[in-house]
């Protein structure tokens, strides 16, 4: 099955780890510690992914893909659209 990262909700079905876990497995830059202070997912490290709001999902989700494309991305573009 497929899991769009679009759907933060959906991610605790395929990641059975703590936040600590999924970050660690994209650290090969060493950006854990910075990204970590960045979007404050130092107060959330410890927790499992099931556990966490759609808030910090979303903060884990971004947390990772920057870990794993900082080097290689200059620019990072995020479009939501909102129901306001």
């Amino acid at each position: 099955a497929i899991i769009k990262p679009q759907y933060v909700d959906h991610i605790p079905k395929a990641v059975q780890r703590n936040v600590a876990q999924v970050l660690d497995q994209k650290n090969e830059k060493q950006m854990k510690v910075e990204v970590c202070d960045e979007l404050m997912l130092n107060k959330v490290i410890d927790k499992n992914v099931g556990d966490l709001s759609g808030g910090e999902l979303q903060s884990l989700c971004y947390g990772s893909f920057k870990i794993s494309m900082s080097m290689t991305c200059l620019v990072f573009l995020f479009f939501q659209l909102c129901d306001c």
